[in-house]
């Protein structure tokens, strides 16, 4: 059996988004990954052609029809291990992206909402996520296994490369501010 085990994709139409990627198995229960990526999106008719209020976003929007196909590269790189009592992983991520098309509020107010503008510009962004899930045993008598502690987290920063502050995307939320979460909890049943 390989310990090395390759994947690629690819979409040969006018966008040519590519994907490969690549797991070496260490030994011991361990991997190691990676992952490149080229992605292309086009703008959506909001981003094309707003011109009013959204309720989701509270916000008055503005589009541009003039708008291009935002592009990115991104890579991921993990290691993970499994075995019978721990599952763990580290991710760590990132894209650079041409032409990324965000929101950015103009300062203005209107209809009682604050106005944002379709723009286009280069961003990157980078993150990491961590997993832990450990496992009190095996199994019990009846073949159920038992968790006892799930960790899991994560950061993200993104920022555009003209050093001007994060834009906020209007499909998702999570551009407004850092993303990061903790989160870990405790699970499992006693006989």
């Amino acid at each position: 059996m390989s310990r090395l085990s390759l994947r690629a994709a690819a979409a040969w139409d006018a966008a040519n988004p590519v994907d490969a990627g690549a797991t070496y198995d260490v030994g011991g229960g361990w991997k190691a990954g990676l992952n490149l990526s080229r992605s292309v999106r086009a703008p959506s008719i909001e981003e094309l052609f707003a011109n009013g209020p959204h309720g989701g976003n509270a916000s008055f929007q503005i589009g541009d029809p003039d708008l291009g196909i935002e592009r990115s590269l991104g890579f991921e790189a993990s290691i993970k291990h499994k075995s019978r009592v721990l599952d763990a992983g580290v991710t760590l991520y990132g894209s650079r992206y041409g032409n990324f098309l965000y929101e950015a509020p103009t300062g203005v107010i209107r209809d009682n909402l604050p106005v944002y503008e379709a723009r286009q510009g280069r961003a990157s962004y980078v993150g990491f996520e961590a997993q832990a899930d450990a496992f009190e045993n095996a199994a019990n008598d009846f073949g159920v296994e038992r968790h006892v502690v799930v960790v899991i987290a994560g950061a993200g920063r993104g920022a555009r490369r003209d050093g001007r502050a994060r834009p906020r995307r209007s499909r998702d939320d999570a551009w407004r501010g850092d993303q990061s979460s903790f989160r870990s909890r405790i699970q499992g049943q006693r006989a």
